[in-house]
């Protein structure tokens, strides 16, 4: 019997009917269990194009069988800080749909009030990403990072092992 679970975003499947199987439905015995996981980690030039790459995205999520997802993201500024967050979002909240993620890690800017937040999500054409908001007059505010396929470690579970994917099959 093939399970599958849909995601607005992710879709995975998960084969049950091998004879590798523990017990007549492990999958449905087993409550809930981890599905799909992807990990995007990259350094790029964000600030001055001089090839310098002092900017640092980590992104991970995690889709469970019962709808329940676990984000983790991570942003550095070279030696001038780094921030991180985890979160386990149930099913029934709407971060669950697109993977929610966020840090506070400030670009100083003159005169403004506000700390800057790089915002993590799966955007629906786009896939993985990072957005940057900030005061209206910060040269960042709104730039955004688009995570590439060569970017990522991604990885489904069949129920005895995970295997490697791609973002393309994930995403689609």
């Amino acid at each position: 019997m093939r399970t599958w679970l849909a995601f607005p975003l992710l879709l995975a499947a998960c084969d049950s009917s091998s004879d590798d199987d523990v017990g007549p439905s492990a999958l449905s015995s087993a409550g809930y269990q981890p599905l799909t996981s992807f990990s995007c980690n990259v350094a790029v030039d964000l600030l001055s194009n001089d090839g310098l790459k002092e900017t640092f995205f980590g992104y991970a999520v995690t889709a469970f069988s019962n709808g329940d997802m676990l984000t983790d993201c991570s942003v550095g500024l070279g030696g001038d800080g780094s921030a991180a967050d985890s979160n386990y979002y149930p099913a029934t909240s709407r971060l669950a749909a697109d993977g929610s993620c966020s840090v506070r890690l400030d670009y100083p800017f003159p005169n403004s009030l506000t700390a800057g937040v790089w915002g993590f999500n799966i955007d629906r054409d786009d896939g993985p990403q990072a957005q940057y908001l900030d005061d209206p007059a910060h040269p960042l505010n709104g730039a955004r990072y688009v995570f590439f396929e060569n970017d990522c470690a991604v990885y489904v579970f069949d129920g005895r092992r995970w295997n490697d994917s791609s973002l393309g099959e994930l995403l689609r």
